[in-house]
C-alpha cells in the first residue's frame, strides 16, 4: 500500500520532435499524461492518508467496543426483565381467572345441546309410556295391548331422536 507510482522516468525518456502534425498529438498525449501522472501522485498521497486515518480509527473502535457492548447488554437485559414481568402478571391474571371458572363449573354437568334435546326427548317418551300405561291399567291388561304401547313408545323415540338430530344439523350449518 505504500507504494508509490513515478512516472517521471518515463515522461523523460520520450522525445518528440518539432514541426510535425503527429508530434503535436504526442506532445497533447504528453501533457495529458503528466496530468494523469501528478493527479496518481495526489491520489496515492490521499490513499496513504485515507489509509492512516482508518488504521486510528480502528484502534479508537476496539477501546471503545468494551463499553458500548456492555451498556447495551445491560439495557438488553433490562428490556428482557421487564417484558418477562409483565408476562408473568398476565399469565398469573389468566390462572386466577380460570381458577375462578373452574371453582364456580364444579358444580355443573357439561353436556352438548344435542345431547340435552335427545334427554328432553326421552323423558317426553318416557311420559307418554307412563301415561298409555296408565290408561291400559283401566281397561283390562292384554300383553297384545302392552307389546303395541312398547312399540308406540320406541317409535315414537326414534322419531324425536332423529327429528332432533336432523333439526341441530340444520340449524348448525
Amino acid at each position: 500500500m505504500k507504494k508509490k507510482f513515478d512516472f517521471t522516468a518515463e515522461m523523460k525518456e520520450v522525445q518528440v520532435t518539432i514541426n510535425n502534425p503527429e508530434n503535436d498529438f504526442l506532445e497533447e498525449e504528453k501533457q495529458l499524461l503528466e496530468k494523469n501522472a501528478q493527479r496518481i501522485a495526489n491520489l496515492n498521497k490521499s490513499i496513504d492518508l485515507l489509509y492512516d486515518d482508518i488504521k486510528d480509527m480502528l484502534k479508537f473502535l476496539e477501546q471503545y467496543k468494551l463499553s458500548v457492548s456492555q451498556n447495551t447488554i445491560d439495557q438488553a437485559e433490562k428490556f428482557g426483565d421487564a417484558i418477562l414481568e409483565r408476562f408473568a402478571q398476565r399469565i398469573n391474571a389468566r390462572f386466577t381467572e380460570t381458577e375462578q371458572m373452574i371453582a364456580k363449573a364444579e358444580n355443573l354437568i357439561c353436556i352438548s345441546p344435542i345431547t340435552f334435546y335427545i334427554l328432553i326427548v326421552l323423558l317426553l317418551v318416557f311420559f307418554s309410556f307412563f301415561i298409555i300405561m296408565i290408561m291400559e291399567n283401566a281397561e283390562i291388561l292384554h300383553s297384545e295391548l302392552v307389546w303395541k304401547t312398547i312399540l308406540y313408545c320406541v317409535t315414537i323415540a326414534a322419531i324425536g331422536i332423529l327429528a332432533t338430530m336432523y333439526v341441530f344439523k340444520k340449524i348448525y350449518k
